[in-house]
């Protein structure tokens, strides 16, 4: 008996010891506070099954341009088709131009970031996950092909490169991959203000890379027990001393 109830803490312990994520949003299913898109003037809750938008911003994001700075085209939000689920393209539809129809489709090559804390404590080594998909459909530049790879060597028209604090992490460039995968690259916190930044690049056609759950987790160094993970391992470390108690009498 006393095994067991030992083995539960440990396992109790185990399972809430959860490094924090760093980010907000990450998975683009907030809609507080709920924006009109620029392009087709849906809110944002309204997009379902396949439906698009071009917001300024998000909860927890914000679209900018390649200098960072905020970009009312920069952030197209879509939901997967036969879902309620939301993701984001960077290479967007836009800039919107008024008076001109057609403008919609022109291709934009927009970021976005989102700023976030740290403490002296999380500071360090973290890692970020995200998943990340080709644009399929694509007339144009279909996954595989040979312009849709790049151009004498340079980013496929899906490429995105990530930033933190302005400095180059990563290009995410898997342009034959059409279904969704994980993909993660290592990063460096600093303590106070960071800035996390995907950048739309290579061919600006309106068709590219398609982001979702980006997480930022890991910083610094063990993981601190959430305060009911003490609650649980007191309570089990009760039992066990009740259970000796009543052995002895």
């Amino acid at each position: 008996m006393r095994r067991i109830l030992m083995l539960t803490v440990v396992a109790l312990m185990a399972a809430t010891l959860a490094q924090a994520d760093f980010l907000v949003n990450g998975d683009f299913q907030s809609i507080n506070p709920n924006p009109v898109g620029q392009v087709h003037g849906n809110y944002l809750s309204q997009l379902v099954d396949g439906g698009w938008d071009v917001y300024s911003s998000i909860e927890g994001w914000t679209g900018v341009d390649q200098n960072g700075v905020a970009d009312p085209d920069g952030l197209e939000v879509q939901s997967w088709e036969g879902t309620t689920n939301r993701g984001v393209e960077l290479d967007t539809h836009g800039p919107t131009v008024q008076g001109d129809p057609f403008s919609e489709y022109l291709g934009h090559n927009g970021a976005m970031s989102q700023s976030f804390n740290v403490s002296g404590a999380e500071a360090g080594p973290s890692t970020l996950t995200f998943d990340y998909r080709s644009r399929s459909g694509n007339p144009y530049f279909p996954p595989g092909s040979q312009y849709g790879q790049g151009v004498n060597g340079g980013p496929s028209t899906y490429a995105i490169e990530i930033y933190l604090n302005g400095q180059f992490v990563g290009l995410q460039d898997d342009w034959g991959q059409t279904s969704w995968k994980e993909y993660s690259f290592e990063l460096n916190l600093s303590e106070g203000l960071n800035v996390l930044t995907f950048l739309g690049a290579g061919v600006a056609d309106s068709l590219g890379g398609l982001l979702d759950n980006i997480r930022v987790a890991g910083g610094g160094p063990t993981p601190i027990p959430e305060p009911s993970t003490y609650l649980l391992v007191g309570m089990g470390l009760m039992g066990v001393f009740l259970f000796r108690r009543r052995q002895r009498a």
